[in-house]
This record gives C-alpha cells, sequence and structure tokens, in this order.
C-alpha cells in the first residue's frame, strides 16, 4: 500500500510534484536555447502563465517605450519580462547579446524601430507610473535631450514635429505635458539615454531621457 501514514502527505503526491517540477526545468530549458535572450526563470514562468506580459491592455506603443527604458534602467532580461510581447512588437528582438553591456544593459544606442499611427497617445500618469516619480515628466524636443523639464530624472521626449501635447505646467524650470500625442504615421526610433546633469535632477541620481524620434538616429 503506498503513502505515508500519520496524516503525512502521500508519496505519490510527493513523487508527482518532484516529476512537474522535472517537466517544467525541461520545458525551460527548450524555451531558452530557442531565445537569443531570455528573461530568466521568472520571464518563463510568465511567459507559460501570464502570456508574456501582453494582458492588461498594453498597447505596442506602451511596450516599445517600457522596453527602451528598462533596458536602459534595469537591464534587458527585466525589460523582456515587464515590457513582454503585444501584437507585432517584442522586446526580446531589441535586446540582442551583442548590444549589451556589462551589466546587460542597452543605453544611447540600438534604437526601437516601430509602425505608429497618427493619434496614439501616452498620459503622463502612466509615464509616472512606469517609473514612479510623480515628477516625472513628458517633454517636447527634436529628437535630441534639450529642453526638459528641470526637476524631472526621467523624462519621456516627444518629437516636435510630429506630436501635439497638452501642457500641464509652465514656468521657469520648462514645460510639462499631461499628454502627447503622435500626429502623423510611419516609422519611429525610440531608445534612452543615460545623463549625469548638475543641479537638473536629484543630487547623485541617474538621469534617464527616453526619446521618441520620427527619423532614424
Amino acid at each position: 500500500m503506498s503513502g505515508s501514514k500519520g496524516g503525512g502527505i502521500p508519496t505519490r503526491w510527493i513523487v508527482l510534484g518532484f516529476l512537474g517540477v522535472l517537466v517544467i526545468l525541461g520545458i525551460y530549458v527548450v524555451y531558452a536555447k530557442g531565445h537569443e535572450m531570455s528573461g530568466g526563470l521568472f520571464g518563463f514562468w510568465d511567459d507559460l502563465f501570464g502570456g508574456g506580459g501582453q494582458t492588461g491592455g498594453k498597447t505596442e506603443f506602451e511596450a516599445a517605450i517600457e522596453c527602451a527604458y528598462y533596458r536602459c534602467k534595469e537591464n534587458c532580461p527585466y525589460a523582456i519580462t515587464k515590457a513582454g510581447a503585444v501584437g507585432d512588437f517584442n522586446c526580446l528582438d531589441y535586446c540582442k547579446e551583442e548590444w549589451t553591456d556589462d551589466n546587460r544593459r542597452i543605453c544611447d544606442g540600438h534604437p526601437i524601430e516601430i509602425q505608429l499611427s497618427s493619434g496614439e497617445t501616452i498620459e503622463a500618469s502612466w509615464w509616472r507610473q512606469i517609473t514612479g516619480g510623480s515628477n516625472n515628466a513628458l517633454s517636447r524636443s527634436d529628437c535630441i535631450v534639450d529642453r526638459i523639464y528641470r526637476y524631472s530624472n526621467l523624462n519621456l521626449i516627444f518629437p516636435i514635429d510630429s506630436s501635439e501635447c497638452n501642457i500641464e505646467s509652465a514656468g521657469v524650470d520648462g514645460i510639462i505635458y499631461s499628454s502627447c500625442k503622435l500626429t502623423s504615421d510611419g516609422t519611429f526610433y525610440i531608445w534612452s539615454e543615460k545623463h549625469y546633469w548638475p543641479n537638473e535632477c536629484t543630487v547623485g541620481a541617474t538621469c534617464i531621457a527616453t526619446i521618441i524620434c520620427d527619423r532614424q538616429p
């Protein structure tokens, strides 16, 4: 007669549980070999049971911004897990091993290329939720890091020629926007740059600007 005595867990359930773990690990090995870079076991678990970041009504535009931001701020495995794959966009495609630094980050190059449509909009509230800062701002520029809001560590910059924005506040420290939308269709490029601007962000902090550009940088 199988099973343990004294009210413990039956032996057959222990064996089945062990076999289940082996199956999951086997699937993970096959999964990891089929990808240029994996988000790790936790990223795989999210892909297997959580849809790989495709839940929650996220748009391709939002996923591309998240990917560009997280692969610079954190690292590529984290970006793959958080941004995931939405529609035709997959963050994994923009986290190639040869692009990363020693910390598996990608900053200051290798932009994400994505087809976007006029009217696609980003809210400042969404950007602040992603970056975790109430002062983090939407800005506009000519595909370069300037005209940023002075006291924002993390700016999301829209292209002047291909966007319209609603002003949230304006003053000597710059203009910040409550939302910005694209005003043209076409190919856009998204990447993040790391900066250390004296007197332009919190002392000792790393400032990151995520740039949306309507031309090849």
